[in-house]
């Protein structure tokens, strides 16, 4: 885990946050490895990562002036002074691993976010809703890996 400030001080002299100042950040891993086979020469893997931080700061848009324009416009008077909800997320890797003589493959499925956390990472004017739109992060991203060691 991790404990920190992250600021600076703008040419107009007041110190605010960066955007990267969560404060705080946890990281969890934990992972076990089960031998298979007669001669254990193959291995069913289970690993779990876990993150936990504070959200990260952002500017907001100035409505108004985003309305006028049609397109987004940041209050750079209140640069970096609201705050994103806490930011979690867990990943969970199940692995084969078959050792041979001169090689290891090892198969894999790497599912990223498995627990579907949309964590919000942005927002932006929309001129057609006439309104301030969120996006979050990807949902469950599942990866399939192949690998041959030698």
């Amino acid at each position: 885990g991790s404990l920190f400030e992250s600021k600076y001080t703008a040419t107009d002299g007041v110190l605010r946050n960066t955007k990267f100042n969560n404060n705080y950040m946890t990281n969890i891993v934990a992972g076990k490895e089960f031998p298979l086979g007669k001669s254990k020469n193959s291995a069913l893997g289970v690993n779990l990562r876990g993150t936990y931080a504070g959200g990260q700061w952002y500017t907001p848009i100035n409505t108004e002036e985003s309305m006028n324009k049609g397109y987004t416009v940041r209050d750079d008077a209140m640069a970096y002074s609201e705050r994103r909800d806490d930011y979690i997320r867990f990943d969970l890797k199940i692995s084969f691993r078959r050792n041979k003589k001169k090689t290891t493959r090892v198969w894999e499925i790497d599912i990223q976010n498995v627990t579907n956390t949309l964590n919000v990472t942005g927002d932006y004017w929309d001129s057609g809703e006439n309104s301030v739109v969120t996006y979050t992060q990807m949902g469950i991203l599942p990866i399939l890996n192949y690998r041959i060691e030698f």
